[in-house]
């Protein structure tokens, strides 16, 4: 099977699945499985796939019709220009979230605030993102959960990360 074939094989899959956005879930996915950008696929449609990545994409696919979100399929999601690591155990960031963050980083700017605490952490997305765009803070992460704390550690290894019943 080859690209093309594929992706058109994906789709009728996630799109009888009501998977709305079905095309770029189905070329995310492929993109992932061969590792490479998207442009790729779509000039190399004739390439045929190893029997290897062409089962791999399908387990991929299978998961998507089961409307698992991509973010966790793809182990990652972008917040405020930042990619996170997330999987499942930790909530996804939500764009509209992001309007929270912008006001927090206008506050904290406007007063000369420094300091961030970060409880029930998740991803990290929000105290990150807020230590990311106000330059000399410090950003303490706070969560009961390994999970979480685990995959935010991931990428983040200057931050201060604390399970909630370490603390004194």
């Amino acid at each position: 099977m080859n690209i093309n074939e594929a992706l058109i094989k994906a789709y009728d899959i996630l799109k009888s699945s009501d998977i709305e956005s079905y095309i770029i879930d189905a070329q995310l996915l492929l993109c992932r499985v061969l590792n490479v950008e998207k442009l790729y696929i779509i000039m190399n449609r004739s390439e045929v796939l190893t029997l290897d990545k062409e089962q791999e994409f399908f387990k991929l696919i299978n998961l998507r019709s089961c409307k698992k979100p991509m973010a966790y399929i793809l182990g990652q999601v972008e917040f405020m220009g930042i990619n996170f690591f997330v999987e499942e155990g930790v909530l996804i960031p939500r764009p509209d979230t992001e309007i929270l963050v912008e006001e927090c980083i206008s506050i904290m700017k406007k007063n000369n605030i420094s300091l961030i605490c970060d409880m029930c952490c998740g991803s990290g997305a929000i105290g990150i993102s807020i230590g990311h765009y106000v330059k000399n803070s410090k950003v303490w992460l706070y969560d009961v959960s390994d999970i979480a704390l685990n995959v935010t550690k991931k990428k983040y290894f200057k931050f201060i990360f604390r399970r909630k019943d370490q603390c004194k």
